[in-house]
């Protein structure tokens, strides 16, 4: 009779081919789980690496883009603010201040002192820390971008989230003169940035399309 040889795979853990449905249910699930971690871990680590590849040219994209109208006005609504990734967030924002008026420089990233935009307007450099959060901003923050406005040598400290801050987050940005602009007051200046876009940049919008947009951004 045809004589079988025994798989290496299972010759490597002392096992007999022919008698590998006889072992103990514990030795067949180590067996079988170590199977799925060799298969699955090279496709685990491809897809983080894919990953990481495609949100680095997704951040220097927006790093270096221009100031896409439609993209601003399209995700001008706190539902899509809320759904972002935090670069996204940031992206973001530099659309608004830029349209605020205000000359908008990214510095976000690894290495960014605690900063992820730098805004300048009248002669006033200030260091803006974007947190796109769900749950309420603790003082974490606040120390950070404390700490890139001695960096940058900037005249004041901005915290945006689309969130809220606690009251030990709220009593230290005031001790330190720190700006907090959370979730309402986000919305009250996305309204004014669609407004300098509706009177200055894009005067062909029509009317009713604006006030849908407006009316989308308030619903929570």
């Amino acid at each position: 009779p045809l004589k079988m040889s025994t798989p290496s795979f299972f010759r490597f853990f002392g096992i007999d081919g022919a008698s590998i449905f006889s072992t103990s249910p514990v030795m067949l699930a180590s067996i079988i789980f170590i199977l799925l971690f060799v298969i699955l871990l090279p496709i685990i680590i491809l897809e983080k690496i894919i990953g990481s590849i495609f949100k680095a040219c997704k951040k220097r994209k927006f790093k270096n883009d221009k100031y896409d109208l439609d993209y601003f006005i399209e995700n001008s609504s706190i539902e899509k603010i809320d759904i972002m990734e935090g670069y996204e967030f940031e992206n973001y924002l530099k659309y608004m201040f830029f349209y605020l008026g205000y000359k908008v420089t990214m510095v976000g990233g690894k290495g960014d002192f605690g900063a992820d935009l730098v805004i300048e307007k009248n002669n006033q450099k200030i260091v803006v820390q974007a947190k796109r959060y769900t749950k309420n901003l603790n003082s974490s923050p606040i120390r950070e971008v404390l700490g890139s406005k001695v960096h940058y040598k900037a005249d004041g400290a901005i915290v945006v989230t689309n969130s809220h801050f606690t009251d030990e987050a709220e009593q230290l940005a005031k001790e330190n003169n720190v700006f907090l602009i959370d979730r309402e007051h986000l919305k009250s200046l996305i309204d004014d940035a669609l407004m300098v876009v509706d009177q200055t940049y894009k005067p062909q919008l029509d009317a009713s399309e604006i006030e849908e947009r407006r009316t989308d951004r308030y619903r929570i």
